[in-house]
């Protein structure tokens, strides 16, 4: 459904230069040519993907000279503040000490990292210019532990407007605090 989606809007809107392509992301990139993508996006991926670490090399791999990736990580602080919320306090514990595991009383596997990991990882696969940001640093959705602060979807434009030029002057200073840690990277 997803990928139908995206080829309804990439066609609307013009955009008929996009390969969509269902697949295991790892197998999918460690097929690819060598320096054959200008752009990769790995966005609300690498916190359920036990070889992150592996498809970050392999993204950086099928990369261009001077390529760029768009990561999305999930900040510590958040499933912190997350297990807080929902009383799970041996998660919350977890977190602080860990950077992957079960968190939840679940059987889901996840990872979490701060700015200063997220830019330690990146570097030692030889990433270059990394950048972070924080992703919804004052507000969130539905469940989330920052809807108590705002919640997008019930303010009106202007207030939308206000909100996002306010997330986006404290995204580099307060990467750790979103919903998610944006990393932009080169090779």
């Amino acid at each position: 459904k997803a990928i139908n989606k995206a080829i309804y809007y990439s066609s609307k809107h013009g955009c008929n230069n996009i390969n969509f392509v269902h697949s295991d992301i790892l197998d999918y990139i460690s097929k690819s040519k060598e320096a054959s993508f200008d752009v990769v996006l790995l966005i609300e991926v690498v916190f359920f993907l036990p070889s992150y670490k592996e498809t970050l090399s392999e993204i950086l791999r099928i990369l261009k000279p001077g390529g760029i990736a768009f990561i999305a990580f999930r900040p510590q602080y958040f499933n912190v503040l997350h297990s807080i919320k929902n009383k799970h306090l041996k998660s919350a514990v977890a977190a602080i000490a860990k950077r992957e595991g079960f968190l939840w009383g679940d059987d889901i596997w996840f990872s979490w990292h701060t700015k200063k990991d997220i830019i330690s990882l990146l570097a030692g696969i030889g990433y270059k210019e990394i950048e972070c940001a924080g992703i919804g640093c004052c507000s969130g959705i539905t469940g989330d532990p920052l809807e108590a602060i705002a919640r997008p979807s019930l303010l009106n434009e202007d207030e939308q407007k206000n909100l996002f030029d306010i997330e986006t002057r404290l995204a580099g200073d307060y990467a750790d605090n979103g919903r998610y840690i944006l990393a932009i990277a080169r090779k």
